[in-house]
């Protein structure tokens, strides 16, 4: 399903049913093991159960083919990451999905064909046809429906509850991102952990502060202070963590304290 492609657009709305949603009995199964083949596992295995609803390694492994193909290379590590990420999408979409159902009508099969209808119409303008497109999003033409079916139906949902005002307020707080600004950042990364005293974490604030006035001073350059100082893997090529939609700053993070 494509939820997120919806929740990308609407985001405020997104963080508001996190929120909500964040209380449900959704129990996504076990930690995820390395990512599976599709040749051991059956289709029909289920991966997790969302408030009663299964979700299946057969919806699973098309979210997965999403990453493309995994370089040999690839630590195992970073493979159950993703194998994790796609999983907890699928279970972030079928959250949605639920909440939705239970609080807006489906959404008429005259308003799915309609939209079915444009979208082919649209394809055809790119040289392409239906069937490209479920190629390329590993879907069928049934799942396709049922994804347009949901977003019409989140529309419906959205629009009883979104004001212009609402709309000018949210594009202001994120014009970068709708603009298309992008950043190429470089970061100071000092690691702490669950284990880590107030003492420690207030240190590594200070220490990075520091670092900053000395850059902003002239006194050691950035890439030389992230080479000697920074924590992260990126320390070698001076911090460079790449470019990205946003801006950084001084922040905490799930693994420490960064500074750009």
């Amino acid at each position: 399903m494509k939820a997120r492609t919806l929740l990308a657009r609407l985001a405020w709305m997104g963080v508001a049913f996190c929120a909500t949603l964040g209380t449900s009995t959704a129990a996504p199964g076990p930690a995820a093991p390395a990512r599976p083949t599709a040749a051991t596992v059956p289709p029909s295995k289920v991966v997790a159960t969302v408030n009663g609803e299964s979700i299946t390694y057969g919806q699973l492994e098309p979210v997965f083919k999403q990453a493309g193909t995994l370089p040999p290379e690839m630590p195992e590590a970073q493979r159950r990451e993703i194998y994790r990420e796609a999983l907890g999408s699928l279970v972030d979409d079928l959250l949605i999905t639920q909440f939705i159902r239970k609080y807006t009508p489906a959404a008429s099969a005259v308003e799915v064909n309609k939209q079915m209808t444009e979208l082919v119409a649209g394809l055809k303008t790119q040289k392409k046809t239906l069937a490209d497109l479920c190629k390329e999003s590993h879907q069928s033409e049934a799942e396709i429906r049922e994804d347009i079916a949901h977003e019409l139906q989140w529309n419906a949902y959205v629009d009883k509850r979104i004001t212009e005002a609402d709309l000018q307020k949210y594009y202001a707080g994120y014009k970068d991102f709708f603009d298309k600004t992008t950043v190429h950042a470089s970061h100071i990364f000092l690691k702490t952990s669950a284990t880590t005293t107030t003492q420690d974490k207030a240190a590594a604030v200070t220490k990075l502060q520091q670092l900053r006035a000395m850059i902003l001073q002239g006194k050691i350059d950035f890439a030389a202070a992230a080479k000697s100082y920074s924590q992260c893997p990126s320390a070698p090529t001076g911090g460079d963590i790449g470019t990205f939609p946003g801006s950084m700053s001084l922040m905490r993070t799930s693994r420490g304290w960064r500074s750009r």
